[in-house]
Formats: C-alpha cells, structure tokens, sequence
C-alpha cells in the first residue's frame, strides 16, 4: 500500500504543473496508485476513451490533466501469473473530488467509488508555497483513503476470484477423493430424515425398561403383561428400522461401494433374530 512518503516522492520526481486545486488533490491520487506498484499505461483522452487500453508500455504523466472536467488514468501490475489493469476516473464537482475505479480485466465492472473534499487535504490559499509539501496538508489521510476505497478492493477482489476458481476446483475432485463427502440429493436427505424419525421411539422402549424395573415389586401379573408389550414394540420397531436402513443404503450410492457396507448388510439378520430370541427367553 502506499504512504505518505512515497507519494511525496512521485510527485516531487514527477514535478506537475498544477493548474487548480483540483489538479493536486487528483495528482496525489495517482501518486498514491503508482506507489503501491502500479505503471501507468495510459493518461488524458486515451485513459478516458470508450475502449481503454489494457495492455501497454509503461508512460510517463504528459497530458494527465489536458481535460478541463476529468482526470483519466490506466494503470497495470503483474504479479506472479496475473495482472491486473485498472481505470483510475476522477471527476471535479466544485469542493469535492470525485474518484471512481474499476478492474479492466474482471468479468464484473463494478467500479469502487470513493469522495474527496479538497478542502480536507489543501493547505489555505493565502500562504505563500514554494514546495509541493506546503501545498497539502494531512496528506497521509488522503493517502490512507486511497488504500482503503480503492487499492485494498482492488487487490481483495483479485484475491476473491482466485479464491473462488481454487474451490471450484477443489469440489470438482473431491467425488474422486473421498466418496463420503459428496451431497446427498433431496431424496436422500428425505430418507434420512424418515429413518430418523423412525428412531426417536426408542426412547419409548427404554421408558418401559423403566417402569418394569420400578414396579417390578408391584405384582408379576403386571410384570410379565408389561414384558410381553415391551417385546413386541421392540420387534416392530426392529422391522421398521431395518426396513428404513434398507431403503435408506439403497438411496445413498456414497456407502454401498464399501465393502463393509455389505459385511454389515449380512449380519443385521442375524442380529434381528437374536433380539426376538432374547425376548422369547424374557418372557
């Protein structure tokens, strides 16, 4: 990001002409792109024009402020194996400047927009200056503007869209490293919702443990009435869970291409017929 140093420095090297207030205030704004690592490509009409350039040598700042009612200016940065180009617009409007910047090379144009009063940022008219740091003042607050409104949008959204392809990336491969984590459909999440739903009755049966343990004292009459009520919601509930979990591998394709799907899938007969065996012996 740039800084108020370093911008002092472009336009001390750059020595512009300035032919108004709004010519310095637009001028540190461009000094400030340019220390951040920016190049200037294009200036004036050229900048301003319907189809601006996006590619280009770097140039120097002849002609940046031909223009009587805006300033245009295009900047371009590589990094690594991207490059970005921006369109720096700045519009006068009596007290304020008004600074809108947009990513040439996004597939979304949406501009970053951002208001300056010159007034914050001139020193006043009536003393004498001689250097180009008499002529502003609080120039790291404008500086600081800058890298906020316009230099960190660019780069965060630069930073987005490669964020964005990378996980697009990354979920197109991810069926073919893991299986388990694929989306299970609608149908699939309906299914696991009806097993679950089929489940919550357990804690019915455990509620009838309960009640044997505690009246068992009561009277076997009872006991045994209540045993035998136990053991058939267990059985029924059994069948419809088994039924539920049956249909519910049938759907989901993410568990039956594991073998210890099928391993599982032979034994819950046997486990079956062993529950309505202990509850024949209970009774």
């Amino acid at each position: 990001m740039a800084s108020e140093n370093s911008v002092m420095a472009v336009i001390r090297a750059s020595r512009p002409a300035f032919r108004n207030h709004h010519d310095r205030v637009a001028f540190a704004v461009h000094a400030s792109v340019l220390s951040a690592g920016f190049s200037l490509i294009a200036v004036g009409r050229r900048a301003l024009d319907s189809d601006p350039p996006i590619e280009g040598e770097e140039i120097g700042v002849e002609g940046w402020n031909e223009l009587d009612d805006a300033y245009g200016f295009v900047y371009s940065k590589s990094e690594k194996d991207k490059k970005k180009v921006i369109l720096v617009k700045c519009l006068p409007l009596e007290d304020y400047l008004m600074v809108d910047a947009v990513d040439l090379k996004s597939d979304q144009n949406e501009p970053f927009h951002m208001q300056i009063n010159i007034k914050d940022y001139l020193a006043g008219s009536g003393a004498q200056q001689t250097t180009y740091g008499e002529m502003y003042k609080n120039l790291q607050g404008l500086v600081n503007s800058v890298n906020t409104c316009i230099l960190e949008q660019v780069e965060s959204k630069g930073k987005d869209t490669v964020s964005a392809r990378s996980s697009r990336s990354a979920s197109s491969f991810m069926p073919v490293l893991t299986g388990l984590r694929r989306a299970p459909t609608k149908e699939q999440q309906l299914v696991s919702l009806h097993i679950t739903n089929q489940c919550l009755p357990v804690w019915f049966i455990l509620l009838l443990h309960h009640m044997v343990a505690m009246i068992s004292i009561r009277g076997q009459a009872l006991v045994s009435f209540l045993k035998g009520v136990l053991a058939w919601v267990e059985a029924c509930l059994l069948d419809l869970m088994i039924l539920d979990f049956l249909v519910l591998v049938r759907n989901l394709e993410i568990l039956v291409e594991y073998p210890v799907c099928h391993l599982v899938l032979g034994l819950i007969p046997m486990v079956h017929q062993m529950c309505l065996v202990l509850s024949r012996n209970d009774l």
